[in-house]
């Protein structure tokens, strides 16, 4: 008696839904690189227009809040799938404007730290 193996068919649903080559197909298989591109653009935008890093990081941050309070309340389909694509989008935006931020904190503590020592040295010094 020898086990056989078990014959495995795979069906690929062509015309539904969740194709590749409808909208909401396109948006699940595409959705990261969509979302970079995105991500892109809109750091390109601040960096080109000198737009407030500030204002684009608020906006950011509500946008991505947004995004995920609607990925939770609507139902499978292409909308669900656009905000998905929008909150990684904002997600990746955030990369970079965190970094900013996080350097012009960085110089902000160090001329402080300046500014302190000198006192100290002056304070020292009388």
């Amino acid at each position: 008696m020898s086990k056989q193996q078990p014959i495995i068919i795979e069906h690929h649903a062509h015309g539904t839904g969740s194709s590749g080559n409808s909208p909401q197909g396109l948006l699940k298989t595409r959705r990261y690189s969509i979302a970079a591109v995105l991500a892109l653009v809109e750091f390109l935008y601040i960096a080109i227009w000198h737009s407030g890093w500030i204002v684009a990081a608020l906006v950011a941050v509500l946008l991505l809040v947004a995004a995920v309070a609607g990925i939770r309340r609507v139902r499978n389909g292409i909308a669900r799938d656009a905000l998905i694509v929008i909150a990684i989008a904002q997600g990746l935006a955030l990369i970079p404007i965190a970094i900013i931020a996080s350097f012009a904190l960085v110089i902000v503590l160090a001329v402080f730290a300046m500014i302190g020592v000198v006192f100290a040295a002056f304070r020292m010094r009388a």
